[in-house]
């Protein structure tokens, strides 16, 4: 499949898209991909995830986890353009309404 029409679908996200809307970095997703947190398939080459996976995840206390998590290291929360860059922003800002 393309990236045109990866992009066209877009229930389905590569592993930088799936990091920026995790808030995590790429590395991150890859790790729990292994770890068997959430399910991934394959198209060609390219590993995605649905979408309805990653928010069954969020769901189900990632996001309560990760604020523990970073107060707990005294870190500050991230904006999304420092995990994903200002292009990645912009493309998951017209997504999330």
């Amino acid at each position: 499949m393309t990236p045109a029409l990866l992009r066209a679908n877009s229930d389905l996200l590569t592993v930088p898209e799936a990091a920026c809307y995790l808030r995590v970095k790429p590395s991150t997703v890859r790790k729990w991909k292994f770890q068997g947190r959430f399910p991934a398939g394959f198209l060609g080459r390219r590993v995605v995830f649905r979408r309805a996976d990653l928010d069954r995840f969020i769901e189900a206390g990632f996001a309560t986890w990760e604020k523990a998590s970073l107060r707990r290291n005294g870190s500050n929360d991230r904006e999304s353009s420092d995990v994903c860059g200002p292009r990645a922003t912009t493309s998951l800002a017209s997504t999330v309404r």
